[in-house]
Formats: structure tokens, sequence, C-alpha cells
């Protein structure tokens, strides 16, 4: 998540691996890539509302399903949130939502990825 790096002071994950048979350290890799295309999005939704709001900052917690047989991620929404912007919260839903996950978990997958947005001064 080269893009999003570059704009925030770090991203981490949590999975939570719903069924078993799972290796929890390989899924978040593999998430890893899949929200390394969308994060270019997200990067110009916080810049556009950097703009209006200098102090912008904090971090955006989503959550999502991706369901076994499909590649299909479901069920996308905010956890919690300190930005404090509703455009940029729902720039995440809306970009993670446009996903498809170039992998077929065997399980159902859902994941928490926390987004942290800062400045880069």
């Amino acid at each position: 998540m080269n893009t999003l790096k570059s704009l925030v002071l770090s991203v981490a994950a949590v999975l939570v691996v719903i069924g078993c048979g799972a290796n929890p350290a390989e899924m978040k890799a593999k998430v890893e890539k899949v929200l390394d295309n969308p994060a270019a999005q997200m990067v110009i939704c916080y810049q556009k509302e950097l703009l209006k709001d200098r102090n912008l900052k904090g971090v955006v917690e989503a959550k999502f399903t991706v369901i076994p047989g499909t590649k299909v991620i479901k069920d996308v929404s905010v956890v919690s949130s300190t930005v404090n912007n509703p455009v940029l919260e729902q720039c995440t839903v809306e970009q993670i939502s446009r996903l498809s996950f170039p992998f077929d978990p065997k399980i159902r997958v859902t994941v928490i990825w926390p987004f942290e947005f800062s400045p880069i001064n």
C-alpha cells in the first residue's frame, strides 16, 4: 500500500476469520495486496477533504466480508472513525465495495481494516 502509506502514519489490520483452516497471516498479506488498488482513490478523497480542513486526520476502520466461492466483497461499512468526515468515510466504503478478490477463500472471511489518514507535514 505504498501510495496510502505516503500519506498516513500507519496501517494495521485485524482479520476475523470465521471458520477453521485459514492462516490469518497469509490472509492478511492477500488482503493487503487487494487493498493497494483503492488506496490511490482514498488518497485523492483525503486530499480533497484536506483542502477544506487542514487539520483533518484520524482513522477510518472499515469492515467487510469476503464470501467463499464468489470472490465478492459484501457488507462494507465503517466500524469506527475519528476523522469526523462523512465524505471521506463514504469514499472509503465505496472504494472497498468496488473490489473483488483475486483469490477465493475457502471460508467466509471478515476483515476490519483501519486506514489512518494524516497530512505528510
